[in-house]
């Protein structure tokens, strides 16, 4: 988008559960990545010997690789594995996929390359071969809670008589990209409740909370 054609230098971002009045101020880098390991094919049964099994060698690089919270600000997991030809073929290739996020970028972008580095190295020692890619789905920010978008969304859920609670979040939204453009904003509680599951609902007088924060944002 070109973002010469917004003249807003501050943004409210309907997208967060927990209870209104909470707004995330840090959001991480998430960074996708995946893994195709290229072996050989042989008849498991005849000849096992001939191949390069892919899988096993994807095995031996994830038992590696630290896996849920790397640190306080950073997680990584890998989410997909997909591979294998038949029960009786030694497998030719295998892909594994999965992502890194982390308050801080650098961080996120360093565990990406020792994620690379064991996978590569467990290729080498396999005699198989590595396709790795990954890419920045976004960017970490993080917005001073001394900002002026901070102190008035404060004063909004006092108005409301809600009680405001800032955070840190490790969703991300479209306040990564706006951060980037020099965009101020905050994510906000919008009524998300049980999110991403069967249960999931909003609840009325939460989101007219919601609806007399914004619209005194708004006017003010």
């Amino acid at each position: 988008y070109d973002y010469s054609n917004i003249i807003a230098k501050e943004a409210l971002v309907l997208d967060l559960s927990g209870a209104i009045g909470t707004a995330a101020y840090a959001a991480p880098t998430i960074l996708s990545f995946e893994a195709n390991i290229i072996g050989k094919a042989a008849h498991a049964g005849f000849a096992p010997e001939d191949g390069i099994n892919a899988i096993k060698t994807a095995c031996e690089a994830i038992a590696r690789l630290p896996q849920g919270h790397i640190d306080e600000v950073t997680t990584a997991n890998i989410g997909i594995i997909e591979g294998g030809e038949g029960v009786n073929i030694v497998s030719p290739k295998v892909r594994v996929k999965g992502e890194i996020r982390s308050l801080n970028h650098e961080m996120a972008v360093k565990v990406a390359k020792t994620y690379k580095e064991v996978f590569g190295d467990a290729t080498i020692q396999n005699g198989a071969k590595l396709e790795w890619s990954e890419q920045t789905d976004i960017k970490a920010y993080e917005v001073s809670t001394q900002e002026d978008i901070v102190k008035k969304y404060e004063k909004a859920c006092k108005k409301a008589d809600i009680e405001p609670v800032l955070i840190k979040t490790f969703g991300g939204s479209d306040n990564n990209v706006f951060c980037q453009y020099g965009i101020k904003g905050l994510v906000v509680a919008n009524s998300m409740n049980q999110v991403h599951s069967t249960k999931e609902y909003a609840d009325l007088y939460e989101v007219q909370k919601v609806v007399e924060i914004i619209a005194w944002m708004v006017r003010e």
